[in-house]
């Protein structure tokens, strides 16, 4: 599922099901930019990705993004996809709990991401 939706070349995919829609992030980049505490209920993650909220969560990513790495996420590094099967696919995984991300992804992954950027 991951690597349909969120592939290795530095972009982000949003995925509007018709009834919400979701920022797709690995997970060490939410640990490195240190939101792990300011997601809600409402983003869901299957371990290593997480699919942030439109309403609040991605807009605190994006924010913090800009913030840490001194530039905006452009319009051209966001793919974007209307599939409405996703909002099934979505519900089927955890929502995000930050105790359990810190524990999945190591401090190594994150440190190595954010000398990156």
């Amino acid at each position: 599922m991951r690597t349909d939706i969120n592939p290795d070349d530095g972009k982000y995919t949003y995925i509007d099901t018709q009834s919400h829609a979701y920022l797709v992030v690995p997970m060490h980049e939410v640990l490195a930019l240190e939101l792990a505490d300011e997601i809600s209920e409402y983003s869901y993650t299957d371990g290593t990705i997480v699919y942030l909220e439109e309403d609040v969560d991605a807009y605190k990513f994006c924010t913090q993004y800009a913030y840490a790495k001194d530039e905006p996420i452009r319009y051209g590094d966001i793919k974007y996809i209307t599939a409405e099967k996703w909002q099934d696919k979505l519900k089927s995984l955890e929502r995000f709990n930050p105790r359990m991300s810190a524990r999945v992804v190591g401090y190594g992954e994150v440190k190595k991401w954010m000398s990156t950027k």
